[in-house]
């Protein structure tokens, strides 16, 4: 068939069939649907969530290196302060601190005062952070606390010794997240109460020669160098210098518990049957970043009135062996571990999973050797330590991933 007719029909057959195509695309057989657009938006509601995880955990990444890097300052600067001291040792976690008067440091009164009623106008040593402040690189930290005429006693805030991840509540009250390695906490016996084999800042104020006038410590306080924890001791390497701590307290804070770190007498033996010797903490001991959070010092919360969400611990006494030292130890808001600085100068993160006869071995400076403070000073006989009938294992560096 030729001619207008034939060409009429085929006019009308590929009408037909571009009419039978759009019928299709609108029946959603090949178009863009309502279930493809519902799929669209997960994907991106998935990766968008995906991003921000990754940003926030970057971001913490972050937080935890300047962290860390400020904390190799504080290591900087204690290395400094051994090696100009007169007796080549560390300072005390608490020291004398001598006024021009002779008298030693009073907390001042006033309304002004960050300190308690209970401890204004009190003889009281200063922190580490004090004594440490001028050998510190920085100009924030050489600015010393000064007695002003207007009755207010001015503290600083120091930036360096407060984690990104730990911001404070106040800033007016000597906020810290930085502490030292106090040992095995102090005994209540006097002269039995840090010895140099269990930790590396101990009180240089209790027993102080100016604290007692004209009466000689017996013994003189204890005093820790990097020639005794290098030469005679684990290794400057293997030894803990400086931690986190989020429950740590204020630098006009003088309780070890608050300035420091520390580590409890296992009531148990370790056992060596595994790759890494192992022993439990006593109960009520906090592991590493465990149970964060529920401390507060007197002094912080002078300046706060509240605790919302936090325990006061007070001991009543500062050198007992209470159960109030469950929240000396490191810890963060960084995940898996707490950033740390060994008495080498080196830092590192330290796992939350370490054995606690792993973290023992690297707070003592000499851990064959450890003393019980509160036992006049004897000897740890439990296997693992000293008068040992199987000799403990040399410190394995693997102990710290296992």
């Amino acid at each position: 068939m030729t001619g207008p007719l034939a060409q009429r029909a085929v006019s009308k057959g590929v009408t037909s069939h571009s009419k039978r195509g759009m019928h299709m695309c609108r029946s959603g057989r090949t178009g863009f649907g309502r279930r493809d657009l519902v799929v669209t938006l997960v994907i991106v509601m998935v990766v968008t969530s995906l991003l921000i995880v990754e940003v926030g955990a970057a971001r913490e990444r972050a937080r935890q290196g300047v962290c860390l890097s400020n904390m190799r300052q504080f290591g900087l600067a204690l290395q400094d302060y051994e090696s100009r001291s007169t007796r080549s040792t560390y300072p005390g976690y608490k020291s004398f601190q001598p006024m021009e008067d002779g008298s030693s440091f009073k907390a001042p009164s006033g309304p002004y005062s960050p300190y308690p009623l209970t401890m204004q106008g009190q003889d009281t040593a200063v922190s580490w952070i004090v004594e440490l402040a001028p050998h510190i690189d920085s100009s924030r930290v050489k600015e010393r606390p000064k007695w002003k005429a207007s009755d207010k006693y001015l503290f600083p805030y120091i930036e360096l010794i407060v984690c990104p991840s730990d911001p404070p509540l106040i800033v007016d009250r000597g906020p810290m997240s930085i502490v030292v390695n106090v040992g095995m906490r102090d005994g209540s016996t006097p002269g039995a109460r840090d010895f140099r084999e269990n930790g590396v800042f101990h009180d240089h104020f209790t027993d102080h020669p100016k604290q007692l006038s004209d009466l000689e410590p017996n013994p003189p306080f204890t005093t820790v160098n990097s020639a005794f924890i290098d030469r005679r001791g684990d290794g400057l390497q293997y030894t803990l210098m400086l931690s986190e701590n989020v429950d740590a307290g204020s630098y006009l804070d003088t309780d070890e518990r608050f300035l420091g770190f520390s580590w409890a007498r296992p009531t148990e033996e370790v056992d060596f049957s595994g790759p890494v010797p192992t022993v439990n903490p006593p109960r009520n001991v906090c592991r590493i970043n465990e149970g964060i959070g529920r401390q507060i010092s007197p002094i912080e919360s002078a300046g706060t009135h509240s605790s919302v969400g936090m325990q006061l611990r007070d001991s009543g006494h500062e050198d007992d062996d209470s159960q109030n030292f469950f929240y000396a130890r490191p810890s963060s808001n960084h995940p898996g571990g707490v950033n740390v600085i060994f008495c080498d100068g080196h830092g590192q993160i330290l796992s939350e999973k370490i054995n606690y006869y792993v973290y023992i071995m690297l707070m003592t400076p000499k851990g064959n050797a450890v003393r019980d403070p509160h036992n006049q000073g004897a000897l740890i006989d439990k296997p693992g330590f000293a008068q040992l009938e199987k000799p403990a294992p040399k410190f394995d560096e693997r102990w710290l991933t296992q």
